[in-house]
């Protein structure tokens, strides 16, 4: 063969996107889930895929495994949305232009109007350079009302602007481009080796709120899950002197003249004795705010505490700490604490808690497993019932039983009466799950509707 039959197309990734449709009978929803899986060559790859919005779904966190394949986990209720943000990067040492994009839509199903996906921020001609990064947006919309399947293709090729610039024969071209190869190889494992250690906080992001308010300026208390506000001596004279906001995910905590105010939340995990590195993600900060780590006897207030590593925070940016814990920890009810004194503010967007003395990158939990592990301290359940009693004192039981079991035995309480027709009804809380007790006053049908339970095992 000549040189020029040798010219290599280098076709960059394809991502394929399957998504697959379940429709429930009777009265469930539509359900619309599947996975998408990337794939690059060598020399251009994606960097990553993240979610960014979704409308009438779940949301969950797309992958790239070994930065070469991954999967984005779609799941809708009949109408919907999902839009996710990826950045391509030419790894080669050539630039590159991109000369085809193609998108195929629902290549199975009868209703190609279904599903759809498009792309933005890429179109033919677009060029990288070595080294330049291109970010797209993916937009995969729903508008289904029949059972249906389906699998959407997308790929993209790209080719070299000049293929034999810098060679002079097809063994060179060749040559350079397995060592391109060889390069993405090494760089892969490196960033295979990196570890991501586990943190030990719940809720760390802020993303689990269950009591949905996202301002609290009263007394202390809990404001989203497994985070506490603690204003100093719970007083509550001063307005918002002590305050909490969450605001497009991002906390902010506010003191103006108590003594100070704080947010607080529990760590389980048993760390006497051991070497722990905490961080945090700052965006604003004014004033004298401080993070440490803290045993104490109750969640809130710290004038019995024992405090660890109180480091000053003085600029946004994530700050890090390294502490050497005692061996015994006489209240054994560890937290971390970000503290605001007087005249002081404070914004983060995270707080991570792990052992060892490096800090290692901080990953998000999917919002189902966070909102478990939050389940175990604190949850809400809606009751309604109802039967027909042949006499006066007949009983209906019923047991609700926990996915995961609750932190310790709850306190129940009732946040909402309901609709209560010729009946009493009990609720008995354990680790695993709620009984109701419905006695009837008389003979007759004995109903509740919608009674609403807060059961609480937190730390307080």
């Amino acid at each position: 063969m000549t040189p020029t039959q040798h010219v290599t197309i280098i076709t960059v990734f394809v991502l394929l996107v399957s998504i697959m449709i379940g429709y429930s009978v009777m009265d469930n929803p539509l359900q619309i889930e599947g996975n998408s899986r990337v794939s690059t060559s060598a020399l251009v790859r994606i960097k990553s895929i993240t979610l960014k919005n979704i409308t009438g779904g779940t949301p969950d966190t797309p992958n790239i495994e070994g930065n070469i394949k991954g999967i984005i986990p779609v799941k809708f209720t009949d109408t919907g949305s999902a839009i996710y943000e990826g950045i391509v990067v030419n790894m080669g040492s050539s630039e590159v232009i991109l000369s085809t994009i193609n998108l195929l839509n629902e290549s199975n199903n009868s209703n190609p109007s279904c599903i759809q996906m498009s792309i933005d921020g890429l179109k033919v001609g677009d060029k990288l350079t070595p080294s330049q990064e291109q970010k797209f947006t993916i937009t995969v919309t729903s508008n289904c009302s029949e059972t249906s399947s389906k699998n959407n293709e997308f790929s993209l090729s790209y080719i070299p602007v000049n293929p034999t610039e810098g060679t002079t024969t097809v063994d060179e071209r060749l040559t350079n481009l397995e060592n391109q190869v060889n390069a993405l190889k090494t760089e892969n494992e490196k960033l295979r080796s990196v570890t991501h250690n586990n943190n030990l906080l719940i809720n760390s992001n802020f993303q689990v709120n269950q009591d949905g308010k996202t301002s609290w300026t009263s007394a202390s208390g809990y404001t989203v899950d497994m985070w506490y506000l603690y204003r100093h001596n719970n007083d509550t004279t001063n307005g918002t002197s002590g305050s909490a906001v969450l605001n497009n995910k991002i906390m902010k905590l506010t003191n103006k003249d108590f003594y100070f105010t704080a947010l607080n939340t529990p760590i389980e995990n048993n760390l006497a004795g051991k070497t722990v590195t905490f961080s945090i993600k700052v965006t604003a900060v004014s004033g004298n705010v401080n993070i440490r780590l803290a045993d104490s006897p109750t969640i809130g207030g710290v004038y019995a505490e024992k405090s660890y590593s109180i480091t000053r925070i003085n600029e946004p940016g994530i700050t890090t700490v390294t502490t050497k814990l005692p061996d015994t920890l006489p209240d054994g009810n560890l937290k971390l604490t970000v503290l605001a004194s007087a005249d002081s503010s404070i914004s983060f967007e995270w707080v991570k808690v792990e052992e060892g003395e490096v800090a290692t990158p901080y990953t998000t939990k999917l919002y189902t497993d966070e909102f478990l592990d939050c389940e175990r301290y604190y949850r809400k359940v809606n009751y309604s019932a109802s039967f027909h009693a042949t006499a006066a004192n007949q009983q209906r039981v019923d047991t609700i039983a926990f996915d995961v079991p609750m932190r310790t035995t709850p306190t129940v309480t009732v946040v909402s009466n309901g609709t209560n027709t010729n009946s009493t009804t009990t609720a008995a809380g354990s680790e695993t799950g709620l009984t109701l007790t419905m006695k009837a006053s008389a003979t007759g049908t004995a109903s509740l509707t919608n009674r609403k339970y807060v059961l609480d095992a937190r730390y307080q």
